[in-house]
């Protein structure tokens, strides 16, 4: 991330993502502390992760974008709890993880999961942090290959990274599955002019090089 780009960030309220997860696992002690009377089974533990992601989007809604992305971590964290059986998981207390993840409790923690990486992208975006967009982006698509947000995110992401290609394939997957979506054509109006841009330079250089 450039220095212009965390200015930005920071005037906006925003840490980086990792400064933003760093403070969730401070003060998830706190928040673990009050909640572990409830949170003994996996189903509450995702419970928990809910009414977490919903106090973010709430909190995104009113843009605060910082706070619901502590919201967000937070989230995540109680749902590694309830599917993780690995004990080296770092920042869970050993009592939030619980090595009986039933099929349910699966289905349930992996779409919450896919949901709230999409979320932490869209907080992202905003204040230009491309490489941690990619990477929840990254996160939910491995969960819904077919999500056409988080495409449509990355490809965002990889645009303003100068990874033109793998941006214009995500947008292109991205508008086969979001039909007529006008925020995707535009993003990919933009890959595919930067891309000529790209080419007729090529082109240009190559031509300097033998008229020498």
């Amino acid at each position: 991330m450039s220095g212009d780009a965390l200015d930005t960030a920071n005037s906006a309220g925003l840490l980086r993502d990792e400064e933003v997860h760093a403070e969730a696992i401070r003060d998830d002690s706190e928040t673990h502390v009050k909640a572990k009377p409830q949170c003994k089974t996996n189903s509450e533990k995702l419970a928990k992760a809910k009414e977490l992601k919903d106090s973010g989007n709430a909190l995104f809604k009113s843009g605060d974008t910082k706070n619901a992305a502590k919201k967000y971590h937070h989230a995540l964290m109680f749902i590694k709890g309830a599917l993780s059986s690995d004990f080296g998981v770092p920042g869970l207390p050993e009592e939030m993880i619980n090595d009986k993840v039933s099929k349910e409790d699966r289905i349930v923690g992996d779409e919450m999961s896919a949901v709230i990486h999409n979320n932490l992208a869209a907080c992202l975006i905003k204040t230009n942090q491309w490489e941690s967009v990619i990477k929840h982006t990254s996160q939910c698509l491995k969960l819904q290959p077919d999500n056409a947000k988080a495409l449509y995110r990355r490809g965002i992401a990889y645009c303003n990274s100068n990874n033109l290609l793998k941006a214009e394939e995500d947008l292109k997957k991205a508008q086969s599955l979001g039909g007529n979506d006008q925020n995707i054509k535009q993003q990919l109006a933009i890959v595919k002019s930067k891309l000529k841009s790209f080419e007729d330079e090529q082109k240009k250089m190559y031509i300097n090089m033998f008229s020498k």
